[in-house]
């Protein structure tokens, strides 16, 4: 899915959905 990353900052790591961000740990980030 190269050039259709929702996040840009985070090509590398797993991208969590925006919508799930409240539920996702810090650790995460």
């Amino acid at each position: 899915m190269k050039g259709r990353a929702s996040c840009p900052r985070l090509p590398r790591r797993p991208h969590r959905p925006h919508t799930l961000i409240g539920q996702t740990p810090p650790a995460v980030d």
